[in-house]
């Protein structure tokens, strides 16, 4: 169920961007998010301890 809301969000967010910036920059925010979820992972995993 998680899996299908970020799938909704992520469309969701990408309709707006098209819609208020542009479809170009779809591309970078799109980078933007990616990377921001390597972060997450690996602070995540620096905190567990693995």
């Amino acid at each position: 169920m998680l899996l299908q809301l970020a799938m909704a969000a992520g469309a969701g967010v990408g309709g707006l961007v098209i819609e208020w910036i542009s479809l170009s920059s779809i591309t970078w925010i799109a980078a933007a998010s990616i990377a921001l979820a390597f972060g997450a992972v690996h602070l995540s995993r620096r905190m567990s301890g693995h």
